[in-house]
């Protein structure tokens, strides 16, 4: 052992001295004293040569790696300040593509990550219905009211199941709210109606309050943390009541509060109502109605095809019956083409299966072309990293043909500009970087959205550096070789010429690089139209220089039109009315399901919306009458 360490550490020219004479000691002393003592007499004379005298020096070779690394860097860094011109052109080239190129990363990764952070990821669903008849396919979330608890009785595999009204219909949309022993009330919306399972199913995180009691009670509300905070900032406001629209009846008690829902979620509220113990109104409809979106979750290692079996037997040994008793009209189609499908909860999203349903949806098809402009924009950064470096080339022919004359070797001249290309790749994605942190809060306008770089992201760093080196190496790969490929004699006689052969590759390259631009602006110009077209359609009716007041739902009919009176008497306004609804999407909407008389039970019915608006709705909105 003592052997090999001085191997590790003492010179060369000593070694083998020093050896043999420790040995020809330690047998001496084993002879003559006790063997222990002679181990430590050995060992001491081993670290006694722990000086520098007799350590062996670094290995030249990797000094010299060393050196020549700070002299090539050294060298990239004077080729930047002496061509300033040339190498912004071609530093920020790359730094602007690399900054697209992180733009569109984090909003891809942000649309890819919605839905995927529950704990119970494979066992939770939302309940769809699916239609597959002739001609006519869809898919809907809105459920029947009591499939809840036919779900709960008969479907064992089922562990919980919640019902969920996200449209305009009772409280749900937009409030007037206020404290209790307040008498100033805000206009909120974000309110919801859900059952108390849905904190638990979708795995709900509260800051105060227990998710098994905070939706239990009749009349409890959970409300979000900056709800909590701009009503109750630093106290704990469980048990606190609030009132809904200056309405005594719609005082809810705060049964707790939530983390604010993260942005990559489809479900959003501020507000989640309870469903419990209602009397009247959302979760009170029975067979009439498809009111509810519901949610599941189901044990482990249940099979969902399974369930989905159960629940095609259930609507055809329960629901169809159920229906029928309630008068409906399309029972055999039903049993023909309906029945529901599971779809996943971090499908919900994306929605492969344009499931219709009240949320925003993000597209796989947008991803996958942002995803390959982000390749086009770095490809061509990256092809017109290559043609710059190859266009100087002719400058710095001369220094390849002196630097062979001194003896260097071709591997020597490809690894300086290896080394080159890498150090304006690293310093192309600090500032990349830096400019994407620059532009994010105009991109994050522009996509509605709100991502952030993550700096404290393990990832990030290492994720960065490994991107500065694969681009780096790739593409100086061909201008190190190209460039140290010069012979001697061409470059002294003033005639580095390449060659067709690696003339036709630029050549291709500059092709490409015009090519690909061309499409990315002639599919940024027809997209823009096309925004511009959609924006300036015809919507059936006239929105330029009309406003919507919002919040009149705590007034009377008789104040309603003294405000209406009022605001006609203001020089600016020319036409005023009122109404429970704008034609947009999301605003609040009764759907009725129409017959023509005596023939209920023979026709499928219409749906349709149903407006309470004053006699100058229509003339204000500027809609025409067809008939």
């Amino acid at each position: 052992m003592g052997e090999y360490f001085l191997k590790k550490f003492l010179r060369d020219d000593l070694a083998e001295d020093v050896l043999g004479d420790l040995e020809e000691c330690f047998y001496y002393d084993v002879d003559h004293k006790l063997t222990a003592k002679a181990k430590w007499i050995y060992w001491y004379q081993v670290f006694n040569y722990l000086r520098p005298f007799a350590i062996k020096k670094s290995n030249s070779t990797t000094l010299n790696q060393i050196t020549m690394l700070r002299h090539f860097l050294k060298i990239s860094w004077r080729s930047i300040l002496r061509q300033k011109v040339f190498s912004t052109i071609e530093i920020g080239g790359f730094s602007v593509g690399i900054a697209a190129c992180i733009l569109i990363s984090l909003y891809i990764g942000h649309q890819l990550s919605y839905d995927n952070f529950y704990k119970n990821q494979n066992q939770i669903y939302r309940v769809v219905n699916q239609w597959a008849g002739p001609g006519d396919e869809g898919y809907w979330t809105n459920v029947h009211g009591p499939l809840k608890e036919v779900f709960e009785d008969n479907i064992p595999e089922m562990k919980s199941v919640a019902r969920v009204v996200f449209w305009s219909w009772g409280n749900a949309g937009e409030n007037h709210i206020r404290k209790s022993e307040a008498s100033f009330k805000s206009y909120e919306d974000g309110f919801i109606y859900a059952d108390p399972e849905i904190l638990e199913i979708l795995e709900i995180p509260l800051i105060y309050g227990q998710r098994v009691a905070a939706l239990a009670a009749p009349n409890s509300v959970v409300i979000s943390k900056e709800i909590a905070d701009k009503y109750f900032h630093g106290i704990d406001p469980v048990g606190m009541r609030m009132v809904l629209n200056d309405k005594i009846d719609d005082t809810y008690v705060i049964g707790g509060v939530m983390e604010n829902r993260p942005s990559n979620s489809h479900f959003q509220a501020d507000f989640i109502l309870t469903l419990a113990e209602r009397k009247s109104g959302p979760g009170t409809s029975g067979w009439c109605c498809t009111n509810y979106t519901i949610y599941t979750e189901l044990h482990d290692n249940t099979d969902k095809y399974a369930v989905e079996e159960k629940t095609a037997a259930l609507r055809n040994s329960f629901v169809l019956d159920k229906l029928q008793e309630d008068g409906q009209g399309i029972i055999e189609e039903m049993r023909k083409y309906q029945s529901y499908y599971l779809q996943a909860v971090e499908d919900i999203y994306l929605n492969p299966e344009e499931v219709g349903d009240f949320h925003t949806h993000g597209s796989m098809d947008l991803i996958v072309t942002f995803g390959f402009i982000a390749v086009i924009v770095l490809v061509i950064a990256a092809i017109n990293f290559v043609n710059l470096a190859t266009a100087r080339s002719l400058k710095r022919a001369k220094e390849v043909g002196l630097r062979k004359v001194v003896g260097s070797f071709r591997t020597n001249l490809v690894y300086q500009y290896l080394v080159e290309s890498v150090f304006y790749s690293l310093l192309a994605v600090f500032l990349g970087v830096m400019l994407a942190w620059i532009v994010l809060p105009s991109f994050n306008i522009l996509a509605e959205s709100s991502l952030e770089i993550p700096w404290s992201s393990f990832w990030f760093i290492p994720a960065l550096l490994a991107l500065g080196l694969v681009i780096g190496i790739f593409s100086g790969l061909y201008p190190a070789i190209y460039l140290s490929g010069f012979r001697i004699v061409d470059v002294l006689k003033g005639s580095p010429a390449s060659g067709r052969g690696k003339s036709t590759l630029r050549s291709g390259m500059v092709v490409f690089q015009f090519a690909a631009t061309v499409i990315l602006i002639t599919g940024a110009l027809v997209t823009h139209k096309q925004f511009e077209l959609i924006m300036n359609s015809s919507l059936g009716y006239n929105k330029d220089q009309v406003i919507n007041i919002v919040g009149l739902e705590s007034m009377d009919e008789r104040q309603r039109d003294l405000f209406k009176d009022e605001l006609l008497r203001l020089p600016d306004v020319s036409a005023a009315t009122s109404s429970d609804y704008l034609p947009v999407e999301g605003g609040s909407i009764q759907n009725r399901a129409y017959w023509i008389e005596d023939r209920r039970f023979t026709n499928n019915g219409l749906e349709a919306a149903h407006w309470f608006v004053d006699e100058d709705y229509v003339s204000t909105m500027g809609m025409e009458i067809v008939e």
